[in-house]
Order: structure tokens, then C-alpha cells, then sequence
């Protein structure tokens, strides 16, 4: 187990994907950060000038533990897909899943270790988001006041529950991309997952009491709802945590299941 995980972490930081996912997150945060300094300087429309104290809000820190305690569902898990589907199902469309069965290491092993480090490299490239956009911000707007031992507990909180429901997402798309036998196959599986469990639950949830309930044991719904533990819902942290462990065990085992199946 441990041979091959030090394999597949050798591979992931050799991979042009990861690599490019850091700077596709440093990008990201760079232009969102400008857009929004032009914004409020009134130069991509032409604004009356308000002091609103927006820019207290803007500032590097405040930045920082608001991007921990409100966390973007979506871009955590297109990264996930991204590297998964090109880690993971690229493998069949080179050969290399071959190689790596023809060793003699258990196939289980092999899953889990991939599902280890997909679940390591996306809090990887989500970090890189987190610290990027704090830093461009406290370029653009100072850095602000100190947080205090209250915010970071919170920030702390939220993220580890972050990195969690991380591990969920990367047992899914572990399992999807197994199945698929080509990069492209994985990415457009992945997304569609995502389109139907999140936003087709969310819409038809309005509607059909059968979907809230379902809903309510959704780790997308807690991801989007995961700054409510700064509001202290009752509960929220311990459903949270049994979802998502149930849904980490619920694909990581459907997934070792299928790839012990699987003709190669």
C-alpha cells in the first residue's frame, strides 16, 4: 500500500495537470482580485464615488477567512474532476493502468492510493486558491486588522470540514473516472454528476418532497451550506461529518469493486 502511494504521489507531482491546476488557481485569483480593484477605482464603468467602507471588506485577512468559511463548491470539485479525469482515466487511454496491474499490486490498493492523492492534490490546488486571493487582495486593498482567535477557529473549523467533504468528492470522481476508459469521457461524466446531484436536486427540491429529503444527505448541500457552523446550527458539523464518510466509503468501495472487475 504505502509503495504505491509513494508511486502514485511521485507521478501526481510529475503531472503537467497538477502543476497547471496551481497556476489556473493562481490566475483565477489574480484576475478576480483586479476585476473587482478596477471596479470599485470606477474604471471598467464610470461610477459615482460612495464611501461605503467596502475596501475594509476586501482586505488580505478578511479575504483569507471568508474563502475558508464560505468555500466554492463548484470550483473544488471541477478541480477534483480535472484531476482525476486526467491522472486517473488518462491512464487508460496511454496504457500505463496496464503497467501498474501487471506489478502484482492488489487492485484495491491501487484505487486507494489514487483516491488518497487526488483527495491530497485537490486541497493542494484549493489552498493555492485560499492563499493567492488573500495575498492579491491585501496587494490591492492592505491586509487589514489581525483576525482574532474566534475567526481563526471558525476558518480552522470550516476548512477541515472543507478537506472532508473533499475526500467525498474525490471518492466520486475516483470511482467515475475509473470506470471511463478516456480523460474526456471522466470530465463530461464528472460534470453531468454534478449538474444532476446538485443543481437538478436543488431545483426539483422546490418542488418534490422526496428531493429535499434526499437533499438533506447531499454532501454538495452541506459544501454550500458549510458556513453555517460560524451561525451555530445545531447538528449541522455531525451530519455533516457521518454524510460524508458515508458517501467517502459508499464510492471508494463501489469503486474498488468495479476496478477488481474491470477487464484491462
Amino acid at each position: 500500500m504505502m509503495n504505491g502511494l509513494r508511486a502514485e504521489c511521485y507521478k501526481l507531482f510529475h503531472a503537467r495537470i497538477f502543476w497547471a491546476l496551481i497556476l489556473i488557481a493562481g490566475f483565477l485569483s489574480l484576475a478576480m482580485t483586479s476585476l473587482v480593484y478596477l471596479d470599485e477605482k470606477g474604471i471598467l464603468i464610470e461610477q459615482i464615488t460612495v464611501e461605503t467602507g467596502i475596501e475594509e471588506s476586501l482586505t488580505g485577512f478578511t479575504m483569507l477567512i471568508e474563502s475558508l468559511v464560505e468555500p466554492d463548491a463548484f470550483f473544488i470539485f471541477l478541480f477534483t474532476a480535472l484531476l482525476s479525469s486526467f491522472f486517473i482515466a488518462g491512464e487508460y487511454t496511454n496504457g500505463t493502468i496496464k503497467n501498474i496491474v501487471s506489478t502484482g499490486s492488489k487492485r484495491m490498493s491501487i484505487h486507494v492510493s489514487k483516491f488518497i492523492v487526488i483527495w491530497i492534490a485537490t486541497i493542494l490546488v484549493l489552498l493555492t486558491m485560499v492563499l493567492t486571493f488573500a495575498l492579491f487582495s491585501g496587494m490591492y486593498f492592505g491586509f487589514g486588522s489581525f483576525p482574532t482567535a474566534v475567526e481563526w477557529a471558525v476558518a480552522s473549523q470550516s476548512f477541515g470540514l472543507t478537506c472532508l467533504i473533499i475526500g467525498a468528492y474525490s471518492g466520486i470522481a475516483t470511482c467515475i473516472s475509473m470506470v471511463a476508459r478516456s480523460a474526456a469521457v471522466a470530465i463530461f461524466a464528472l460534470l453531468g454528476f454534478y449538474l444532476i446531484f446538485s443543481t437538478g436536486i436543488d431545483m426539483l427540491a422546490y418542488r418534490y418532497t422526496i428531493f429535499e429529503d434526499l437533499q438533506a444527505y447531499s454532501v454538495f448541500e452541506h459544501m454550500s451550506n458549510i458556513s453555517l457552523i460560524d451561525e451555530g446550527a445545531a447538528d449541522f458539523v455531525g451530519r455533516l461529518v457521518s454524510i460524508t464518510i458515508a458517501t467517502i466509503v459508499l464510492f471508494v468501495g463501489v469503486g474498488v469493486l468495479l476496478f477488481q472487475r474491470k477487464d484491462i
